[in-house]
């Protein structure tokens, strides 16, 4: 499971990839080669997802006990 913060602007003339470097700040990024890259990368994520809408109990459960598994992981390193 990868959660992050980055943010993808798409737009077929100028995009704009958004890395985050601390809590206040991002690095802009809006070379043509590393956004489509990204683009393609986001599409993959898309299509090979599952919404959690959608899905049943069972993989609702396995995600959401993920998440407090590495809650509970973060709790322990602080």
């Amino acid at each position: 499971m990868h959660l992050s913060n980055d943010i993808f602007f798409y737009h077929p003339q100028q995009s704009l990839f958004a890395l985050p470097t601390n809590m206040f700040g991002y690095i802009l990024i809006n070379d043509a080669k590393t956004c489509n890259e990204t683009k393609n990368y986001f599409e993959h994520q898309i299509q090979n997802s599952k919404s959690l809408n959608t899905s049943g109990n069972r993989d609702r459960k396995i995600f959401f006990n993920k998440i407090y598994r590495q809650i509970e992981n973060l709790k322990q390193k602080l």
